[in-house]
């Protein structure tokens, strides 16, 4: 074993381990690791000098490495509905072997678009829990009946514009486009969207928007209950009014 010198500051480490890079930027921070070192100890001001020309590459790796356990646990925080549109989406644009494969770069791009993604629908998903447990609570107040709501929620998921739709209103592509798309790839939704943007037709943040408008443009439950003579517009903004009162006393 090495000589200690005096007034410098020891650890051990194995130098085998694939962190090993990783602790001189730990130790800059003051934090301490201890392991063992088949040569002996080495000091802080020893392990300065030494050349690690990987380090940058490890831990870049380490972040990759990070990214995919986060990719995989973010379908977990969506509501059943949306979790399965996300988990397609991971799917088709292979995500994971695409990070863990990509420059960093890239790899911190297509990271960035799946957090985006889990964003538009975790919002999407708030929103569509929100109004079944508003119908749960019509029924429990004896305003309307279950197969009344079962019946509203149909109607309203049938009354979404597709994003197609949407597109072509919000004059983001023309007709023509949309058939192209259609002829590329005849699968409908998350794969109408990918193959957009590889035609080049959408970008990402326009599809981001395209899906925030067709979330958004969904008629509340109470319309349509209104609309199917169930309750009347007065009786809506009541019940809603004891719905969220009953909810922020409940949390």
């Amino acid at each position: 074993m090495k000589e200690r010198k005096p007034g410098r500051h020891y650890f051990t480490i194995n130098i085998d381990e694939p962190y090993a890079p990783l602790v001189f930027e730990v130790m800059k921070k003051g934090e301490q690791a201890k392991g063992t070192w088949t040569e002996g100890d080495i000091s802080f001001e020893e392990w300065q000098q030494l050349a690690f020309p990987d380090l940058a590459t490890a831990t870049e790796q380490r972040v990759k490495e990070q990214m995919l356990r986060q990719l995989r646990s973010l379908a977990d925080s969506l509501p059943e509905g949306t979790r399965e549109a996300f988990q397609l989406y991971v799917e088709t644009e292979s995500l994971e072997s695409r990070i863990a494969n990509a420059p960093f770069s890239e790899a911190k791009s297509l990271m960035k678009r799946a957090l985006d993604m889990h964003l538009t629908l975790r919002e999407a998903g708030d929103i569509i829990s929100s109004e079944k447990r508003f119908g749960t609570f019509l029924v429990e107040q004896g305003l309307a009946t279950p197969e009344q709501i079962l019946d509203a929620l149909t109607l309203q998921k049938n009354s979404t514009k597709s994003i197609e739709h949407i597109a072509c209103e919000q004059k983001l592509l023309t007709p023509q486009q949309v058939l192209d798309i259609f002829n590329a790839h005849e699968e409908m939704t998350e794969l109408f969207c990918k193959t957009a943007r590889e035609l080049g037709y959408l970008t990402d943040e326009q599809v981001k928007t395209l899906r925030d408008i067709q979330m958004h443009e969904r008629p509340a439950l109470g319309e349509i209950l209104t609309r199917m003579g169930v309750l009347d517009t007065e009786d809506i903004q009541k019940a809603l009014e004891k719905f969220f009162a009953s909810r922020s006393h409940s949390s």
